[in-house]
């Protein structure tokens, strides 16, 4: 016990015998004891939810009154003071009452003496001592527990997030994981994702999540402190750090946090945070410690995911497009004309197919060199690219050689589009080191689902036959494959 005298409140009928105590205490000559008396229990109930007394002596009975009650009332309000009930006599049955109701000790008043009395009071002050540590370092142990579920549900869902993410097939399938998952993550703020558009010098939006603004969009990088310095800015209210001019009208109870998603190509985009700045009691300040580093887990496993996306894309590009011209390759051509030909004939509609030579280009390749025939494939991809519709698919087939599938289009209308592209094609001019050159004509054969086949291998064939009659004919015109017979 401290220097300080014990203070002790006694609840009884008289106050006489409060006398009695304050004699028997005194006598101890171990400690000094402030007994102060009371025979009313709300008055009682009162000063211990003060917290004016150190140790209460209740009497059994107070008067007309249980002086159990008194024992009961305080547990029920959560008062801790240490308790001890004075029984007329040895009482087993209020021995026992008195501790089920929360009491720490029973006297005997037959049995009372200074030492006993003394004893009483330390050792009820000492167990309450003890109770108190334990349950404190029960609530510390629950904080813990709490805290490392919390951890463990977070980590379950990064790895959940990023298992979706490498099965996410383009970036706007890994947004939507993104915002769904970042709202489980921080499920009291609200947050967006930032994609950097290199193009157009800002970031535009691609996931929100949680109420209320979260600033401009689309992102100036100038306007963001996390961007202008590649580092991770945090605003609080209370600390000298500046909001980001981006976040938007700020108040005093909001904090935020930027995280900028880097990769070896530079800045990828921005994860944004905001949240209260009142945190619950118990936690630590908002978007630090371990919200702090969750969000730089997150923006990492964003930023991997967006460059193995951009990686995988590339690589997608590389294998179905063709290098030199930028049309799809044959291996294209290939898969998406068995995708088209599956539709037309569950549609029950047309699709046209033309395969496109450039007459005597190797003429052309030889008398003007490599280059100028590079030059001359590359501009009439370009030229095909834009004199088709948007769903027509444009290949090249190889070498000189392109193909072209018009879905739903008649063998009419796919010939009358193709003497369109003829004609225009025969005045290309392409520009080899400053020196204009004239390019050279094509010739077109046309054959048409289901009139001319229903394969892949047939269509082509037979679009490859009218294109060889087309050269028989003197070159530069379209053939259309003859009806069948």
């Amino acid at each position: 016990m401290s220097t300080r005298a014990v203070r002790v409140l006694l609840v009884s009928a008289t106050e006489k015998e409060a006398e009695t105590v304050r004699d028997l205490l005194r006598n101890t000559g171990t400690a000094r004891f402030d007994v102060a008396w009371t025979a009313a229990i709300p008055e009682a109930l009162d000063r211990l939810a003060r917290h004016e007394i150190d140790a209460c002596l209740v009497a059994a009975r107070v008067g007309d009154q249980d002086g159990l009650d008194l024992v009961r009332q305080a547990r029920e309000r959560g008062r801790t003071t240490p308790i001890v009930v004075l029984g007329e006599q040895d009482d087993t049955d209020t021995d026992l009452k008195a501790m089920r109701a929360g009491a720490h000790d029973f006297l005997s008043r037959a049995r009372l003496d200074a030492t006993r009395l003394e004893r009483s009071i330390r050792y009820a002050i000492g167990r309450q001592v003890v109770e108190d540590d334990l349950r404190e370092a029960n609530a510390n142990l629950s904080a813990r527990v709490r805290e490392l579920e919390q951890r463990i549900q977070e980590n379950a869902h990064l790895g959940q997030m990023g298992n979706l993410l490498q099965s996410a097939l383009c970036e706007e399938e890994a947004y939507a994981v993104v915002g769904g998952y970042a709202r489980r993550l921080f499920p009291g703020g609200a947050g967006a994702l930032f994609v950097a558009n290199p193009a157009r010098n800002r970031l535009d939006a691609v996931a929100t999540w949680g109420e209320g603004e979260i600033g401009e969009t689309p992102l100036v990088p100038d306007r963001c402190w996390a961007l202008r310095n590649s580092r991770i800015h945090r605003f609080d209210p209370d600390t000298p750090a500046s909001a980001c001019p981006h976040a938007g009208t700020m108040t005093a109870q909001t904090v935020t946090l930027c995280v900028p998603l880097a990769s070896r190509e530079g800045v990828l985009g921005l994860l944004h945070l905001r949240t209260a700045a009142v945190a619950p009691p118990g936690a630590g300040a908002p978007l630090t410690g371990p919200e702090h580093q969750l969000a730089v887990t997150l923006a990492e496993q964003v930023a991997i995911a967006l460059v193995s996306l951009r990686m995988k894309d590339t690589l997608r590009r590389q294998s179905i497009r063709d290098a030199l011209t930028g049309l799809f390759n044959r291996r294209y051509l290939e898969e998406s004309m068995a995708r088209e030909i599956f539709r037309a004939h569950r549609k029950g509609s047309p699709m046209g197919v033309a395969m496109i030579d450039l007459d005597h280009f190797k003429q052309f390749n030889d008398a003007n060199g490599h280059l100028a025939g590079d030059i001359l494939l590359r501009t009439f991809g370009e030229y095909l690219l834009t004199h088709i519709r948007g769903e027509d698919i444009a290949c090249r087939y190889g070498g000189e050689e392109f193909a072209l599938i018009t879905p739903d289009a008649s063998l009419e209308n796919t010939v009358m589009r193709c003497e369109q592209i003829r004609d225009g094609a025969a005045r290309i001019v392409i520009d080899v080191g400053g020196r204009p050159l004239k390019g050279v004509t094509i010739s077109i054969g046309v054959a048409s689902f289901p009139d001319h086949g229903t394969t892949l291998d047939s269509l082509l064939r037979t679009a490859d036959a009218a294109l060889y009659a087309a050269k028989e004919a003197g070159r530069n015109r379209v053939a259309r494959a003859p009806d069948p017979a």
